[in-house]
């Protein structure tokens, strides 16, 4: 496992998976780990005809604990349109993988619940990151760095609203 923490160098970026069509691109979409509840989550089941806004984040990470309490504040705000996930790719030390005890911490404190909350198995993502599929499945946006509340709010409402369209290169 080895991924990266940032608070500096943030900005829109985008993976083969979001060009290739995300959710809608053929092939096997494995879901990301396992919930606290042993279920399987992944960005590819259960969402379909709702917006999925997917935080990344690593228990060890100073940008993505900052994270924490913005992105609560805008999980309250979402509008019943819109699903959210939480990844997590780490434990409290780096190198560390996360347990299902993490997972049920970062629910509580984000005000998800557990079954949202999914531990990634060898993760190599950098975190805090943000995720935003759109009905279809397809990527819409993704952000790598801390995003405040109203930050968050304000992307999604662009994007449902048509005011804002994807811009994945």
């Amino acid at each position: 496992m080895l991924s990266s923490c940032r608070t500096s160098r943030e900005g829109e970026w985008y993976s083969e998976w979001d060009r290739a069509g995300a959710c809608r691109a053929p092939g096997v979409h494995a879901p990301w780990g396992t919930t606290p509840a042993g279920t399987r989550l992944g960005a590819c089941q259960g969402h379909e005809g709702r917006y999925l806004w997917v935080l990344y984040v690593a228990d060890w990470c100073g940008a993505s604990r900052q994270q924490q309490a913005w992105a609560a504040q805008a999980f309250r705000a979402f509008p019943e349109a819109a699903s959210v996930a939480v990844v997590m790719t780490g434990g409290a030390q780096v190198f560390q993988a996360a347990t299902p005890a993490d997972a049920l911490a970062w629910s509580v404190a984000l005000g998800v619940p557990a079954d949202r909350v999914a531990v990634e198995e060898d993760s190599t993502r950098t975190v805090p990151q943000h995720l935003l599929l759109g009905p279809d499945g397809r990527t819409l946006w993704r952000y790598v760095g801390v995003l405040e509340a109203d930050r968050m709010v304000g992307v999604l409402e662009d994007f449902r609203s048509g005011r804002r369209r994807p811009g994945i290169r």
